[in-house]
Order: C-alpha cells, then sequence, then structure tokens
C-alpha cells in the first residue's frame, strides 16, 4: 500500500494513519507537491492493489464476509454490527482520525492502483460519522474485484482513462458508480450492486 500526501498535509495525521494500519498492512509513503495561491487543500491518498485490498479485508476479519452479500444487505449488516458493539474496521477508525485532524478543507481517499499506480481509481471519503465511513469503506473492500474486473473490460476495449477514475458510493452504500472520461473525452461508467 502507499499513502501520498500534498506538501500541504500534516506529517503527524500520516503517522497515525501508518501506525494504525500497521498491524494489518505494510504502507510506504510519499509526498506529493502542490502549489495554489490560496492554499491547496490537504490531500491524503492510500492506494494498493486489488490483492492488498482483499488481505486487508480479510485480516480485519468482519468485513471478508460481506463481499458475497447485496448491496442492501451489506448496508444493514454494517448497521447492525456498528449499532450492537459500535465498533468499526481499523481502516474506518483510520480514516475518520485523519478526516477529524486535517479538517474540512482536505481530501482523503482510498484506491485502486489501477490502471496506475498514482491516479488510479479512487474513493474520495465524503463521510464524517465513523458509521457513515464506516458504510462506505465496507462497501469499497467488498467491491474492489468487482470494480477491477469491470474497468479491466473497459480499458481492454479501448477506454483507457485520461486522469484519475472516481468511485462514488450512493444511496447509502447501495450502489456504486465509477465514471471517467476517456482519452477522447468520452465520459463512461459502470454500475455496480
Amino acid at each position: 500500500m502507499e499513502l501520498t500526501l500534498s506538501e500541504s498535509s500534516t506529517p503527524a495525521i500520516a503517522t497515525v494513519l501508518v501506525s494504525d494500519l500497521r498491524p494489518y498492512a505494510e504502507i510506504s509513503q510519499s509526498v506529493y507537491h502542490t502549489r495554489s495561491a490560496i492554499g491547496p487543500p490537504a490531500l491524503f491518498q492510500l492506494m494498493a492493489t486489488v490483492s492488498e485490498w482483499a488481505a486487508l479485508a480479510f485480516a480485519t476479519g468482519f468485513v471478508a464476509k460481506l463481499g458475497q452479500m447485496s448491496a442492501e444487505k451489506l448496508v444493514a449488516e454494517v448497521k447492525t454490527h456498528f449499532s450492537s458493539d459500535g465498533k468499526a474496521t481499523p481502516l474506518a477508525v483510520a480514516l475518520k482520525k485523519v478526516k477529524d485532524t486535517a479538517g474540512t478543507n482536505s481530501n482523503v481517499m482510498i484506491g485502486i492502483q489501477y490502471p496506475d499506480d498514482f491516479w488510479g481509481t479512487t474513493l474520495s471519503i465524503k463521510g464524517q460519522s465513523l458509521e457513515e465511513i464506516e458504510i462506505e469503506v465496507s462497501v469499497f473492500l467488498a467491491s474492489v474485484e468487482v470494480i477491477y474486473e469491470g474497468l479491466k473490460v473497459e480499458i481492454d476495449a479501448g477506454k483507457a482513462p485520461l486522469g484519475r477514475i472516481k468511485i462514488f458510493v450512493e444511496e447509502q452504500g447501495c450502489s456504486i458508480r465509477v465514471h471517467w472520461m476517456d482519452q477522447s473525452f468520452q465520459n463512461h461508467e459502470i454500475i455496480i450492486r
């Protein structure tokens, strides 16, 4: 896994994220230099291969069994599990700490290192509460392989992205929309679940 930070990011936040996830995954770190007259937002981008995300899902236990569920059942299971013991996956807890510390002018993303290692395919974490972040993380982890397989088919068919591919968790976690613009400036989407 690779953690990329913008120059305006607080290194201490990155240290917390790396140490929280160290028992589950090895994370390398790099700094992305940005310049802006008004000050760029802090960027925290955690990227991994499909197999690294799968390993993290299994290492953290709870998410591993969710991959076979329908989207509605997945969200219901996450909410039931969360409300019964208030525990979330280590990834959701770490991302919540980053969001709380970094503030509103930050962009916290997780993603797949496909079709490239930097831009890749990313989900911007929009949730504010731990439960909302847990739903986004659980839906992402349960869908990583399906997202990758769908994108591979599209890219192999000549629809390579011009830049970043974006993942959107919609309908309170019940569907995922994957969106990108190809190198001919055509928009493409894949709807999952």
